[in-house]
């Protein structure tokens, strides 16, 4: 059974099909990145999984349950927060937490257990609005963890924060599926962010899921040579020519794609020694590892983007 299931899953405003044939495969247990840049209908298929919008076509199911058919019992063991954290400023800490208790029929002693995780125990009585923009996503992470959900969804829980936010929120995300017994649904723009905790990730763009795997496999075994040399368009010319496996960025560094057959190094030195002899030269050549960005702007390059844009 999936965490998260969807099948041509469609949301439209109008005549802008802003979420379009999204079929998610969300294992249970993972930390998922739900990836793409603002615009590109993250935040939308968010709020289709949490019942906040109805889609126009297609299907879903929460930890096996039809959203739409039974929705109480699809919802039931799920947590989330999306776009904002809309806390109560003039109250502190503790009672945010005990208005959500009462609201959702939680018991009050659950709230010390999640103060503890997000590491706000200390400050309970401190007014929210004295919080730092790190303290507050904090909270809003501790709220969706009241009454132990199997399932949390998370809408760009990182936005906004300093570099020491980031560090601290990435670390909570990466431990929280062992400590919920669940999973953990992240949705970013942050890709290098997300490739650090993420166990799973699909790749938005313009409303659709252009790519999803493990990021094991997204990232691939390939061993990859940055080389920086004054003409790449003819460096790019002489080593496929000879066979290698080149492409060129927005910046004219050339990366080799190294094969199985011998060492990065030896490629690497077959490379350098082939551009020399065709006169060129190679300013630095140095190995380089492949990221999820790599992957997203693979993916783009073979999904043209159009002239649509998601919400």
């Amino acid at each position: 059974m999936l965490a998260i299931e969807t099948r041509a899953l469609c949301k439209r405003y109008g005549a802008c099909m802003v979420v379009e044939d999204v079929s998610l495969n969300v294992p249970q247990g993972c930390v998922y990145g739900f990836l793409g840049p603002n615009g590109s209908g993250k935040t939308t298929t968010m709020r289709l999984l949490l019942g906040l919008l109805k889609p126009d076509g297609g299907t879903i199911h929460l930890n096996g349950h039809d959203l739409r058919r039974h929705s109480r019992m699809a919802l039931a063991h799920v947590g989330a927060f999306v776009e904002s954290t809309s806390l109560y400023e003039h109250l502190d800490a503790r009672s945010n937490l005990q208005i959500t208790c009462h609201l959702l029929e939680i018991p009050l002693a659950d709230v010390d257990r999640v103060l503890e995780i997000v590491e706000l125990r200390a400050d309970a009585k401190a007014r929210v609005g004295t919080f730092s923009l790190g303290m507050k996503q904090r909270l809003a992470l501790a709220r969706a963890l009241l009454g132990s959900p199997r399932l949390l969804l998370l809408d760009e829980p990182t936005n906004g924060l300093d570099p020491d936010g980031i560090v601290a929120m990435r670390e909570l995300i990466r431990q929280l599926p062992g400590q919920i017994g669940g999973t953990v649904f992240v949705s970013s723009h942050m890709l290098a962010e997300v490739q650090q905790i993420a166990h799973h990730a699909g790749l938005m763009l313009n409303g659709r899921l252009i790519i999803q795997n493990d990021v094991r496999s997204l990232l691939g075994t390939d061993q990859i040579v940055a080389i920086t040399v004054d003409d790449a368009v003819l460096a790019k010319a002489v080593l496929e020519a000879k066979g290698m496996t080149v492409e060129q960025d927005a910046n004219s560094i050339l990366r080799l794609y190294c094969s199985d057959s011998c060492s990065p190094s030896q490629q690497a030195s077959a490379a350098n020694r082939a551009l020399i002899e065709a006169g060129l030269q190679v300013a630095a050549i140095a190995p380089e590892e492949r990221t999820l960005e790599d992957v997203y702007r693979n993916a783009i390059a073979r999904h043209p983007a159009g002239e649509r844009q998601a919400a």
